[in-house]
């Protein structure tokens, strides 16, 4: 997936901003780069045991999410809408977060809301560079994703951005580096998570994530 993205075009962009703000959540971008202080590990909503090939298993009984990621890695953050992991270093990073949805998007409709995303990650004022967007299939769940470049200091950031729908559920997976060059050596550990991926349902929907 992520691996083979990586070593083919290197052109990509990403402005989840007018995106994020119309389902009420932050923009990507500057969560992942930037988590909130007042974020926190709850030890009591999330669990974590060894897995072969030096790999963890992340359980997230809040967000009702699971994946694999490398031991090597940190759970920095985790809230009942958010998970965040430093992937070895602090500005690379995966973010996973979970939004609530009005009405259910599925294989049939996954296009319309593509044609939304479409228009906002090509914005030219976002000064974001696309590299390569399409539907996908995370597991069962049908999805969209998009590989981009952003202006980061003097050069550019690289990230890929996965919206991935369960029903009413939307889940967005950003993979991160602050580096453009160093996102193809991250991308196999990316794809582990991305592979891995499963939402295993909540006790209770995350208030804060609900859509207006």
């Amino acid at each position: 997936m992520l691996s083979k993205l990586a070593s083919g075009r290197r052109r990509w962009t990403l402005i989840a901003l007018l995106l994020i703000v119309m389902m009420g959540v932050q923009p990507a971008a500057r969560t992942a780069s930037k988590p909130s202080e007042s974020d926190q590990t709850d030890t009591a909503a999330t669990t974590a045991s060894t897995v072969a090939d030096g790999m963890d298993v992340h359980q997230d009984r809040q967000l009702g999410v699971k994946f694999n990621y490398p031991k090597t890695w940190r759970v920095a953050h985790s809230r009942a809408d958010l998970v965040v992991l430093e992937a070895g270093r602090a500005d690379d990073l995966v973010l996973i977060r979970k939004t609530i949805l009005r009405a259910k998007v599925n294989a049939t409709n996954v296009a319309d809301f593509r044609t939304v995303t479409d228009g906002i990650f090509g914005d030219p004022k976002a000064n974001l560079d696309v590299l390569d967007t399409g539907s996908v299939q995370i597991g069962d769940l049908p999805g969209v994703f998009y590989l981009y470049t952003f202006p980061f200091e003097s050069g550019r950031g690289m990230q890929a951005q996965y919206f991935v729908f369960e029903g009413r559920n939307l889940y967005t997976l950003v993979f991160q580096t602050r580096r453009a060059k160093r996102f193809a050596s991250l991308a196999p550990s990316f794809d582990v998570v991305l592979k891995t991926f499963r939402p295993t349902g909540t006790l209770e929907p995350p208030k804060e994530s609900r859509s207006k």
